[in-house]
């Protein structure tokens, strides 16, 4: 495999989807499960386990004090994220040309530091967040109103989690996922398989897989020896055969990107002409904006936050002091997501909106790749709405707030297929065993094949034989005239050959 590439984080409220897919029902219903017993493996960026979500402290202070290589105390596992470790290291990206970077340097603590996987986790296992931060304690039954939490349970909330990561802090790319499957199999490394882990979830791949990828037979294997493996179809678009791999290999549970219908937002209070909620992107990793923040929009000089210091350094705009205390809005291209965020920054913008370019005019608020480097709330519009804000600042100040509680609702659009999720169908994709009846038959054919080229050779021998007897029996003795015609010859002797039917021709 070359590359196996960080799916784009989709910021989603726990709170609506829990409930529209059914899950309390689920909780409600048919034994009351709730992931009792279950060990589910995360393999992805690892989990945030001092997170409020999966019983931690919560707290900024308990995060900053953890070192990522080293466990300290007992510190980790947890209650509930109740094993794992870091494959990757901090730095690791498997698409750096630096060795440097692309080498990975596990260690034993896999706390997520780019977010994905605590999402992901969240959403398969989270205990869920009250309103004041702390973790919520339960019931998980159909009377909970998930829209009153901060954050709302995941689908399995009494499931034990395992933090496999296997990217570095910044996301990047990564090829050791296959080495985190083999470990899910086998967490002890004993050779025996019996304490497998019960589900892994790889939100993750890399496009245009095929069911004949090259690790594929190690995700087939775990399937074989009792593991539900889940996997992402991908981000890609509605595009033939850009189904990602692994989830292209035909034993695992891929799943596509459906809409609810609800979208993150954030509110233009004024002036009316703008005002409203507008659709809004995320950045990855991104702080939350938990607490409303409103401040003023200034757009950005230039306009695309690139000047020729912030090519290649975190440089103020060019109109910081306007920018400073305010939100900044700067228009997408020419530099990366992270320059612009950078500038902003630098500038004293307390937050930072970037909208869609023209060259994207169709296309959902993009989701950003950042870093580490990055520690302003930053949010993306589409191009219309990003334009017109754009334009009404030209006249009047642009009030705005951001809040990550703020719902987009789009009825038309629930239980479809997202735009941007990627499709099928998969080159050579079959059951393995359609596959073994294939190989089957091939052998069969090539069987029927030897024991043709046999009876050719038996008969050629048998011919060869007939025509010297032929030739001994009608050899005229000495003196005596010969045969008038060939006729009569063939008339006394004829021999046919017989006409053989290639197995394949057989009906």
């Amino acid at each position: 495999m070359k590359a196996v590439h960080v799916v784009n984080p989709q910021r989603v409220n726990n709170g609506h989807s829990m409930p529209f897919i059914g899950v309390p029902q689920v909780w409600a219903n048919w034994g009351g499960f709730h992931g009792e017993n279950m060990r589910v493996g995360v393999i992805d960026t690892g989990i945030d386990y001092l997170h409020a979500n999966f019983g931690g402290p919560g707290t900024v202070e308990a995060y900053d004090a953890d070192d990522p290589t080293i466990i300290e105390g007992e510190s980790f596992p947890t209650a509930k994220v109740i094993g794992g470790t870091d494959f990757a290291g901090t730095n690791y990206d498997a698409s750096s040309l630096d060795p440097a970077i692309f080498t990975p340097v596990p260690d034993p603590d896999p706390i997520d530091h780019a977010g994905h996987g605590s999402h992901v986790a969240g959403t398969i296992a989270g205990l869920g967040v009250n309103t004041d931060g702390s973790t919520y304690a339960g019931p998980y039954n159909s009377s909970l109103d998930t829209t009153a939490l901060r954050i709302g349970p995941g689908a399995a909330p009494l499931a034990g989690l395992y933090a496999l990561k296997v990217f570095g802090d910044g996301g990047g790319s990564t090829s050791l996922a296959a080495l985190a499957m083999e470990w899910a199999v086998d967490p002890d490394q004993d050779g025996d398989f019996s304490d497998h882990l019960d589900v892994v979830n790889l939100s993750l791949g890399s496009s245009f897989g095929s069911s004949n990828d090259a690790e594929a037979s190690i995700y087939s294997a775990a399937v074989a020896a009792g593991v539900v493996v889940v996997i992402a179809a991908g981000n890609d678009g509605d595009v033939n055969f850009i189904l990602g791999a692994p989830g292209s290999t035909p034993e695992v549970v891929t799943v596509a990107a459906t809409s609810i219908g609800d979208y993150g937002a954030l509110r233009v209070n004024s002036p009316d002409g703008v005002a409203g909620l507008k659709e809004q992107g995320s950045g990855s990793p991104d702080p939350a904006v938990i607490t409303p923040l409103t401040g003023n929009l200034v757009v950005a000089d230039p306009i695309e936050g690139c000047t020729a210091a912030t090519a290649t350094a975190a440089a103020p705009l060019n109109n910081a002091a306007a920018v400073a205390g305010n939100i900044a809005i700067i228009r997408r291209g020419t530099c990366s997501f992270i320059n612009k965020v950078q500038a902003a920054q630098a500038s004293g913008a307390v937050a930072v909106i970037i909208f869609n370019q023209s060259l994207n005019a169709t296309q959902p608020p993009p989701n950003m790749a950042l870093d580490t480097t990055t520690n302003i709330p930053a949010r993306s519009l589409n191009f219309t709405d990003g334009t017109a804000i754009v334009t009404a600042a030209g006249d009047a100040t642009v009030n705005v707030t951001i809040d990550d509680s703020l719902i987009l609702v789009k009825p038309a659009e629930a239980d479809e297929v997202a735009s941007f999720s990627s499709r099928g169908p998969t080159p050579h994709a079959e059951p393995r065993a359609a596959q073994a009846r294939r190989r089957r038959a091939r052998r069969q054919h090539r069987l029927h094949r030897g024991r043709h080229r046999q009876r050719q050779r038996q008969l050629q021998r048998h011919l060869h034989g007939h025509a010297a007897h032929r030739r001994r029996a009608h050899a005229a003795p000495p003196g005596a005239p010969g045969l008038d015609s060939g006729a009569a010859q063939g008339a006394d002797h004829e021999h046919r050959r017989p006409r053989h039917v290639h197995p394949a021709q057989h009906r």
